[in-house]
């Protein structure tokens, strides 16, 4: 993870992930076909979350 909150500092650190440390491939899909991700419905209190995260300062 970035320790840095410059954007130009990004790429200063990187970590090795190697496939023996992923235990499943992940499975394989058509790039052209839509993927259905169903917006998860919010509560009150997170959609007043939501407001303070979103708004413009």
């Amino acid at each position: 993870m970035p320790t840095s909150t410059y954007p130009k500092e990004w790429k200063s650190r990187f970590i090795f992930v190697s496939s023996a440390m992923i235990p499943e491939s992940p499975p394989l899909r058509d790039a052209k076909a839509a993927i259905e991700d169903n917006i998860p419905i919010l509560s009150a209190d997170e959609i007043v979350q939501w407001k303070r995260c979103t708004r413009i300062r």
